[in-house]
């Protein structure tokens, strides 16, 4: 009874990757290099870090319609692949309204693809082999920028671990096995906060087999805990991040009928933003290190990690601009600066709080 598990797909273009992105460079099959993996597996997972209803928007082609937003074939690229179920609870589920998310929905049925996280299904039983295995998705990063409705309306928020917890032990005695996916954390940062440990431990404390975490981008630890299995962060799969660290990954391939023993197989994400299997020893190195680092921050230390990290991002994302440049100035391109100068300001404005207080980036968000 084998779950094969892997990181954040975005079919959409990210802001900085506009006209030259996932969607602009096109879809088609995005998942040849990997779906061999998986073609005898028993559940395939992975989270769903775009809408996928560009159809919705009639055609239009500019910033703002086509940003984090996926065509409605891609539904039928996922199903084409094998994959099974998806998580719907991050803080881009919201990028495109109310009717997104249901647009989405609607879609992921109609190829029979397992949702869950979402007001549309906010917990999801799926029966494999004998075997009842249970889903939960909760987003634990702050959505509350102006002119959004409230994400709990939309999708399984939570500002603390206490409604993820109850959610556990709700479900984990009408299943075999618990599957938690948990968006959360802070963006590029290669370690948990001592928080996310805590919580993580609690929740297998409270019945969850298999943690599956998201949102940083890049790879985190895997731990066995008390007879389950933590995994941090699985970082990007299908993704238009430019940064090296961003584009090496993992599939996990977990055996829920036994033991939760696991392989790994190590991924990078190519200039197509396609994910592929890696024979390059350097990258199975980094992979290797990456989910086996065992150091534990103290609080003020990854507080301190977050900004470093962070102030890294913002420099890359300048010299990206740059080589990128002619691309940015086509013609209509307008949208993509004033979405730009709104984003430095936002970032001139938190950068002495976020020193102190790294979610602050999240609650206050504008763009």
């Amino acid at each position: 009874m084998n779950l094969f598990a892997m990181g954040d797909i975005g079919f959409g273009d990210q802001p900085l990757c506009f006209g030259f992105g996932t969607l602009s460079r096109g879809q088609g099959d995005l998942f040849a290099g990997v779906s061999h993996l998986w073609s005898e597996g028993d559940i395939v997972f992975a989270n769903l870090e775009s809408v996928i209803d560009l159809d919705r928007a009639g055609g239009a082609r500019g910033f703002e319609a086509q940003v984090n937003r996926g065509p409605s074939s891609a539904a039928g690229s996922l199903a084409a692949a094998g994959i099974t179920v998806v998580s719907l609870s991050n803080n881009h589920m919201l990028d495109h309204g109310e009717a997104g998310i249901a647009a989405s929905v609607g879609h992921l049925d109609g190829h029979g693809i397992n949702h869950v996280g979402s007001a549309f299904s906010r917990q999801r039983i799926v029966r494999r082999n004998g075997l009842d295995v249970g889903f939960l998705a909760w987003s634990l990063v702050p959505d509350g920028g102006p002119g959004r409705p409230p994400p709990g309306d939309h999708y399984n928020h939570a500002r603390d671990g206490a409604d993820i917890v109850a959610d556990v032990v709700s479900l984990r005695p009408r299943v075999d096995r618990l599957v938690v996916s948990l968006h959360w954390g802070n963006e590029f940062v290669a370690l948990p906060s001592p928080a996310q440990t805590r919580l993580a431990h609690h929740l297998v404390d409270a019945g969850a087999d298999v943690v599956i975490g998201h949102h940083p981008h890049v790879l985190q630890p895997v731990e066995r805990y008390r007879g389950g299995l933590i995994c941090y962060s699985l970082g990007n799969f299908v993704t238009d991040y430019w940064i090296k660290a961003c584009t090496l990954s993992a599939i996990l391939k977990i055996d829920l009928g036994g033991d939760l023993d696991h392989e790994t197989y190590p991924v990078r994400i190519d200039r197509n933003f396609r994910p592929g299997l890696t024979r390059d020893p350097a990258e199975i190195a980094s992979v290797g290190a990456a989910l086996a680092a065992s150091a534990r921050p103290s609080r003020d230390d990854y507080t301190r990690m977050v900004h470093r990290h962070r102030l890294r991002y913002r420099l890359s994302a300048v010299a990206h601009i740059g080589r990128n440049l002619a691309r940015f100035l086509r013609p209509r391109s307008w949208p993509f600066w004033a979405w730009l100068a709104k984003r430095a300001c936002f970032v001139a404005t938190i950068s002495l709080a976020e020193r102190r207080d790294p979610e602050i980036v999240y609650r206050k968000d504008k763009s």
